[in-house]
């Protein structure tokens, strides 16, 4: 089981200390975290307590590309699907915590009708478990108008943080998902990612 940290400052100081550098993948997913580019992500619940959702959807890729965007010839006449479905929970803690609020998230799904191919290799496999994502811990500050321009009176029927939020936040992806070295699909990564991050929502009135 490999551990990954999603953090430049580690991975410079990696290049400096190795005479060789090589890359490689476990499951090859994309590792979160999986909000983190999402509209209103900085934001956090108005009211503390426990929140859940479920989700489900479905992925199709039709070539893997290398870092120019184009096929890779690495993997030529690459494909993935899977259908999948899970369930996802938000706890914001009570109080204020050095002027913001805090939570913590956590995800986890299954999939079906896994298919993966790369060149003349082919795998196909009926259901798997997802890895399990988490954000340890999100905290979350309005930080002021910076020059926002609120909505008409009355346009919405609760307040909204016109200006800056920022959240930082520590996330995880668990390798308890499946994998199995013998098979070529898998939607398992089979290694621990760390990825700290932070979002800037920023919101403004017509």
């Amino acid at each position: 089981m490999k551990y990954v940290v999603s953090r430049a400052s580690l991975v410079g100081g990696a290049l400096l200390s190795c005479s060789s550098f090589s890359q490689a993948t476990e499951g090859g997913q994309f590792a979160g975290p999986v909000g983190g580019s999402d509209i209103r992500s900085a934001y956090l619940p108005p009211v503390e307590g426990l929140y859940m959702a479920a989700f489900s959807g479905m992925s199709r890729g039709h070539k893997f590309t290398g870092s120019d965007g184009k096929s890779s010839p690495a993997t030529p006449n690459g494909r993935i699907s899977l259908n999948y479905a899970g369930v996802g929970m938000l706890y914001r803690y009570p109080g204020t915590y050095w002027g913001g609020n805090l939570a913590s998230t956590v995800s986890a799904y299954q999939a079906w009708n896994i298919y993966q191919r790369v060149g003349d290799t082919t795998d196909h496999q009926s259901s798997q478990t997802g890895d399990v994502y988490s954000d340890l811990l999100i905290w979350s500050r309005y930080m002021g108008n910076y020059g926002a321009k609120p909505s008409a009176s009355g346009s919405t029927p609760y307040p909204l943080p016109y200006g800056l939020t920022v959240a930082p936040a520590l996330s995880v992806v668990a390798p308890f998902g499946s994998y199995d070295e013998d098979r070529f699909a898998n939607i398992g990564r089979n290694a621990w990612v760390y990825a700290p991050n932070i979002s800037f929502s920023y919101l403004t009135g017509p």
